[in-house]
């Protein structure tokens, strides 16, 4: 099971989901993730084109899809992700409890948080920007 499965089982058990709604939802949410992280992945951000082109003829990718793709790096020069390797950078942030190890009993402990880099800022302001 991957990190996105992991990570959208665990919010669907805690808002209680039945099994009947588990696969629509996570396919919801999974969609709705996507599109708002296609700046910072593989995805043509050209939407307006997809809603104008023949949807019978075959795709074609804007020229900043393919700049993007064969330079794997986004206008800014920070790298482009697949969904899977955005979740992979994600993952990378943690909380750390940390107390002293001559500490007496009782000693408070305190936290240590990662340092986020630009991109994984970025995903979380596209995420909070979602409304479903």
């Amino acid at each position: 099971m991957g990190l996105l499965d992991q990570g959208i089982d665990h919010c669907l058990a805690v808002f209680a989901i039945d099994l009947g709604q588990h696969h629509i939802a996570r396919m919801s949410l999974k969609w709705h993730m996507m599109e708002a992280w296609r700046p910072l992945l593989f995805a043509d951000e050209d939407q307006q084109a997809k809603r104008e082109r023949d949807p019978v003829a075959a795709a074609e990718r804007s020229a900043e899809a393919k700049e993007k793709a064969q330079s794997k790096k986004r206008s800014d020069g920070s790298p482009v992700h697949s969904f899977q390797s955005l979740l992979r950078s994600l993952a990378t942030i943690v909380r750390n409890t940390c107390q002293s190890r001559d500490a007496e009993a009782g000693t408070p402990s305190f936290t240590i948080d990662t340092q986020t880099t630009l991109n994984q800022r970025k995903a979380f302001q596209l995420l909070k920007a979602i409304r479903m």
